[in-house]
């Protein structure tokens, strides 16, 4: 898959292709984590920040040495581990950095599906869709907005 979303044209360089195909990975990983779970299958995913032939291009010398594999290995190590129970959590890890991240979204606004509807309601409830999150939820699963 990584080969062909390098051939894209919008994408001369590696980069946005490695970040679609993590986030595609993530969407997977959740799905597994959902539906293992009653079987003890747990899934998590891991986002490494890593040095490599492709980010040491972009990266100085000394970071690309510092987000070598090995120091995501312990992460990988814990979440594998017997008594380890996380499930369905996305990590984003790098030159011993390991943090947990979640999916935020706004409190939102729902329109009424009339003529109504128009770019200038969009326009005129703008603060309330939150581009800059006034309120936030932490949806667990997919669902609309209250």
């Amino acid at each position: 898959m990584h080969d062909a979303l390098l051939t894209l044209p919008l994408f001369p360089h590696p980069l946005p292709c490695t970040t679609i195909a993590k986030l595609a990975i993530w969407g997977f990983s959740n799905t597994i984590a959902r539906e293992g779970q009653k079987n003890n299958v747990l899934c998590n995913t891991i986002a490494p920040i890593a040095g490599s032939r492709m980010t040491e291009t972009v990266m100085p010398q000394e970071l690309v040495q510092a987000l070598r594999p090995e120091f995501v290995a312990p992460l990988v190590a814990f979440l594998v581990s017997e008594g380890c129970t996380e499930n369905g959590s996305l990590f984003e890890v790098g030159a011993g950095l390991f943090t947990k991240l979640r999916w935020q979204r706004s409190k939102g606004v729902v329109f009424r599906l009339d003529k109504t509807f128009t770019p200038g309601a969009v326009a005129a409830k703008w603060e309330q869709v939150g581009p800059d999150f006034p309120a936030q939820e932490t949806p667990q699963a997919s669902s609309a907005p209250k």
